[in-house]
């Protein structure tokens, strides 16, 4: 399982920073899923991204959910379509961020 830290950049003295928001880009070959009976954002993550811990990536492509019991059966969720490039867009993103 690839070991992806979203507050590694954000990490200070063992201290967290705050997180700032981040968009996560849309992309013509992203996955849509519906959300079903038992859906949980760990185990859909999993099955697409091989890491659980990568719920988290997808609350951001889906910033309409504040957490996952905001989403109710029947909603449509975006999956960014990779992993590596999902990773690679949210760090860019976060060195942009903290150069203002």
């Amino acid at each position: 399982m690839d070991e992806f830290n979203i507050y590694e950049s954000y990490i200070n003295d063992n201290q967290f920073q705050p997180l700032p928001f981040l968009k996560i880009d849309e992309n013509d070959d992203d996955i849509y899923i519906e959300w079903t009976p038992g859906s949980r954002l760990d185990k859909i993550a999993y099955t697409y991204y091989d890491n659980p811990a990568i719920w988290k990536l997808i609350l951001l492509a889906n910033p309409v959910f504040l957490s996952e019991a905001d989403i109710s059966v029947g909603d449509v969720l975006r999956l960014p379509s990779t992993k590596q490039g999902l990773f690679s867009e949210i760090r860019d993103k976060i060195q942009l961020k903290k150069r203002f």
